[in-house]
């Protein structure tokens, strides 16, 4: 299976930039640090638009293949041939890694043929020492490791992803794509606040710094969404209205 050719890795030179390394010293400790301990690579060298999906070890069932599925159907023709889908296994366990990538040709053998997939991991001298780590935002040190190594895992896809193609799209492994989802221009656009029908309000105050045109008062009206900088405790939005209003939480 050409799944086993992908432990003949070599290193990303692109991928070894002054930048990484003072992003992460802790590199410069191993030289093949940036090698890829697997590699299941094909033949596109440059395409217009890189999926990246990052996925670990899951103790319930993995959707990775159900995904990729969803992906590739939803591609036109032509997208097929200017799309790369990279699969980032944030895992050090190598025969998982090559599990992984073996499920993966079984069930796309003509896409890791033709290059549109490929499946790369990490070497474990990537990952510096997730034991030390200092905590921070209040989190529990389980949940700082799970936020280092997802940042980790994010970095690494992203430095090889550019190296690929002109556009990059990261997602997670359980996704469901629509068809054509590529040719939707409003693909990746999110609706960020939902409009209410308030009752007037004679008027609105508030000690709460404001940003730009994302005032409490267009947010009232349905125009935009509030963006206050910075609040503190004890903060408050006061709402005047026009006429006796009756309220219910």
């Amino acid at each position: 299976m050409k799944a086993v050719s992908g432990l003949q890795t070599k290193t990303i030179s692109l991928m070894q930039t002054s930048f990484m390394y003072q992003l992460l010293p802790h590199l410069m400790a191993t030289p093949n640090s940036l090698q890829p301990a697997y590699h299941l690579r094909g033949g596109r060298l440059f395409s217009e638009v890189v999926i990246g999906i990052p996925t670990v070890k899951r103790d319930k069932e993995s959707y990775l293949m159900i995904t990729l599925s969803h992906l590739i159907s939803g591609l036109t023709t032509a997208d097929l041939n200017n799309t790369l889908i990279v699969i980032f296994v944030g895992e050090t366990d190598l025969e998982y890694v090559l599990n992984i990538a073996r499920q993966v040709e079984t069930t796309f053998p003509k896409h890791v043929a033709n290059g549109l997939i490929e499946v790369i991991s990490p070497s474990a001298s990537y990952y510096p020492n997730l034991e030390t780590l200092p905590l921070t935002l209040g989190d529990s040190i389980k949940r700082v490791k799970w936020r280092t190594k997802q940042n980790l895992d994010a970095i690494y896809l992203m430095a090889y992803a550019q190296t690929k193609g002109t556009f990059y799209l990261m997602l997670e492994d359980d996704v469901i794509a629509k068809n054509k989802y590529m040719q939707d221009p409003h693909f990746g656009a999110l609706q960020t606040y939902y409009p209410h029908n308030n009752p007037p309000v004679k008027r609105i105050t508030s000690d709460i710094k404001e940003h730009a045109d994302h005032t409490i008062k267009r947010a009232y009206e349905g125009k935009t969404y509030f963006w206050g900088i910075k609040p503190n405790e004890g903060d408050a939005i006061v709402f005047w209205f026009a006429k006796p209003t009756a309220i219910a939480r």
